[in-house]
């Protein structure tokens, strides 16, 4: 899936379209924004997409929300992060595509994403919505809120 994935986003910028308004998505939409890749894949994918956001300073502790002032991006089928945007327009990911579900991606899902319970609910019209229910155990970013938070109380040295 992940390669599958990785030829998606591939797809995504060989679909761009130089005009009048500088490089656009071709249902709309500047290469240059992060929603817009987060639109776009959701024209490709469909209800497999649900996308997120958050601005600085709501989350702090990722390295995009300091770069970029904030950050919209899509995860699909509730496992995958899948970011064309930090892959090819801001270059601080190699493959723009994060496997929730893999220990070995939580360094970076947190250093680029932050804590996941200050991402918001957004809609594809670039508007973001609501943080999360903390007390929902069903909402993805909890979940993965608790794997970060697991995964890094294994690695930390024993006091």
């Amino acid at each position: 899936m992940i390669e599958e994935l990785k030829s998606i986003i591939r797809e995504q910028d060989a679909s761009v379209l130089e005009g009048d308004e500088g490089a656009q998505f071709p249902g709309g939409g500047p290469w240059f924004l992060c929603w817009a890749w987060a639109n776009d894949l959701h024209k490709r994918l469909g209800s497999r997409v649900k996308q997120y956001g958050f601005d600085d300073e709501g989350n702090p502790t990722s390295e995009i929300a300091r770069l970029a002032g904030g950050h919209d991006f899509a995860v699909v089928d509730g496992r995958y992060i899948v970011d064309g945007w930090a892959a090819n327009v801001e270059c601080v990911h190699k493959t723009g595509v994060l496997d929730l579900e893999d220990p070995d991606h939580f360094a970076d899902v947190a250093r680029l994403f932050g804590d996941p319970r200050r991402w918001k609910d957004a809609d594809f019209t670039i508007e973001c919505l609501a943080y999360v229910d903390e007390e929902n155990e069903a909402d993805l970013r909890n979940q993965l809120a608790d794997r970060l938070e697991a995964a890094k109380a294994a690695i930390a040295p024993a006091i």
